[in-house]
């Protein structure tokens, strides 16, 4: 497993656009909300009343972290 360093670096060396592009496509709010987006989760409801697509970056990353 690698370290916080090493994996920092590995994202501080990808290209900023490259980055942008990924945020944009998966969660167009990421910078406005705190993680979670209540404005997603209830267009998620409406639209896909299954389940999925509805949840943040932060939401899907977070299993990772734990």
């Amino acid at each position: 497993m690698e370290s916080s360093e090493e994996a920092e670096s590995k994202l501080a060396a990808l290209p900023p656009h490259l980055i942008q592009a990924i945020v944009a496509s998966e969660d167009h709010r990421f910078f406005g909300h705190l993680g979670v987006d209540p404005h997603g989760i209830a267009r998620a409801v409406v639209h896909y009343p299954k389940g999925g697509g509805g949840s943040t970056i932060t939401q899907q990353v977070d299993p990772y972290l734990a």
